[in-house]
């Protein structure tokens, strides 16, 4: 779980290590909208079946199969395929949104509704990985996450990136000379540490200016 403020590049650090993994990865954004459906899987419709049997003139046989349509969303994919799923600003999510994470991080084993035909729960594959990142102080919209499921993770508090790796990202992604971005990147910085704005100025506001 990597937790820190805007800016600090919580969401690349976290795609990187997934695609350093080597699996599938597996990318999940947490709106308030989200319910636990969407991280498991949901009932797309109902399929039915009709066959007659009139093998026998004088008889007819008549037989009805219904079938649920379900569509197994990202938690399920990676955690039966061993992929790795990254869980950007889960606690923009409901907390209840998040219950079926609980089983699946302590007892490995993902609880699922009757319509995806597995049985009440599933193993969860060996090699399942799971990142979460989340921004916990700043963004209006922001869900208190459960005790149970912060106990569950492993928690990364990330700062502000070096003044070097700063610089460094906003001359690769812009294309302008070191020594341009040296000097944005110290005037956004000095801003963001000055305390007097509610809203504090991240790298992004850096890469907006560079590319003007």
């Amino acid at each position: 779980h990597f937790r820190g403020r805007a800016g600090c590049g919580k969401t690349a650090l976290g795609l990187y290590l997934a695609h350093e993994l080597g699996r599938s990865v597996y990318f999940f954004s947490g709106p308030a909208t989200r319910t636990t459906p969407s991280l498991i899987g949901q009932e797309t419709g109902v399929k039915t079946r009709q066959v007659v049997d009139r093998y026998v003139q004088s008889v007819r046989r008549v037989e009805h199969e219904t079938s649920v349509n379900w569509r197994p969303d990202v938690l399920t994919q990676a955690a039966l395929g061993g992929g790795t799923l990254v869980y950007d600003e889960f606690t923009r999510s409901p907390a209840q949104a998040n219950n079926a994470l609980l089983s699946v991080l302590e007892e490995g084993v993902l609880m699922l509704p009757a319509a995806a035909g597995q049985g009440s729960f599933a193993p969860v594959h060996d090699d399942f990985r799971v990142i979460f990142t989340s921004n916990s102080a700043e963004y209006a919209g922001v869900e208190a996450p459960q005790d149970a499921l912060i106990d569950r993770m492993i928690t990364f508090d990330l700062d502000d990136l070096s003044l070097e790796t700063e610089t460094a990202i906003v001359a690769h992604r812009t294309a302008i000379e070191a020594q341009d971005a040296a000097r944005i990147t110290a005037l956004v910085r000095d801003f963001r540490r000055s305390g007097a704005f509610s809203q504090v100025p991240t790298m992004r506001a850096s890469l907006m200016i560079a590319q003007v």
